[in-house]
């Protein structure tokens, strides 16, 4: 898995946003759709916390081909305990420190 290169075009776009303005956004390349799906789910089950408490956090994952995406190919996760900026933090160091 790699972060966004524009020569690959199946991309994977995550989206991690919190009512009512937060959003940051993720573009992968080099993995399968379940890849990325279970290595969020990984990060969200260690610092993401289902216990509802303050705002909840929303991440969608979605495969793109060619800026469009792809039929069956998108998923959401809900979570509290983390906000938008600390997730895209923490997803993007685990993927740069990736061996």
């Amino acid at each position: 898995m790699k972060i966004f290169d524009k020569k690959h075009p199946t991309l994977f776009k995550i989206d991690l946003m919190q009512q009512p303005d937060h959003k940051e956004t993720l573009t992968l390349c080099d993995s399968t759709f379940d890849h990325v799906y279970q290595f969020v789910s990984r990060q969200i089950s260690k610092y993401g916390s289902s216990i509802k408490k303050g705002r909840s956090t929303q991440v969608r994952i979605r495969e793109t081909i060619a800026g469009k995406t792809t039929k069956g190919k998108d998923k959401s996760i809900s979570f509290y305990g983390s906000n938008p900026k600390e997730m895209y933090d923490i997803i993007v160091y685990v993927i740069l420190n990736e061996k």
